[in-house]
């Protein structure tokens, strides 16, 4: 009895210090109908209306699933930003990997699919607005 005691005490002591995203144990919301200006591979994407909507949310209003890294000046990757009613494909710069660093060595492959907790801001640099990476919740693996 007094083995079993320590043994639920030690598991409830365990399980309190873990650090879980929010999210972790709830499925990301469904992408069921992608308007094209907001997919990053169709012809019509327009990023100017994604950042127009991005202006007026804050980063907790999103769940993030990780698409692809991308070559460009900085790294980048793509991001599909869900929530309720919207869904859309962003280009996310970023300065320094940081804690992408693994994952973007083998773009994404075999890490989850969803960045958890992830922050962004919109910066604008010689009068572009983008979308510059902040930090994320540890990956888990």
């Amino acid at each position: 009895m007094k083995i079993q005691f320590i043994a639920i005490l030690f598991f409830s002591f365990f399980i309190i210090s873990c650090d879980l995203p929010k999210y972790y144990f709830d499925d990301l919301p469904e992408c069921t109908d992608t308007p094209s200006e907001y997919n990053i591979n169709s012809d019509s994407y327009d990023k100017d209306e994604v950042i127009e909507i991005l202006m007026t949310t804050q980063p907790t209003e999103y769940r993030y699933r990780f698409e692809t890294f991308v070559e460009d000046d900085v790294y980048a990757m793509v991001v599909n930003f869900r929530k309720d009613s919207t869904c859309m494909d962003v280009l996310v710069h970023i300065n320094q990997l940081g804690k992408l660093k693994g994952m973007y060595q083998v773009n994404g492959k075999a890490y989850p699919n969803e960045l958890y907790d992830l922050t962004w801001e919109i910066k604008e640099i010689d009068n572009e607005r983008s979308i510059w990476y902040k930090d994320m919740h540890d990956i888990i693996d």
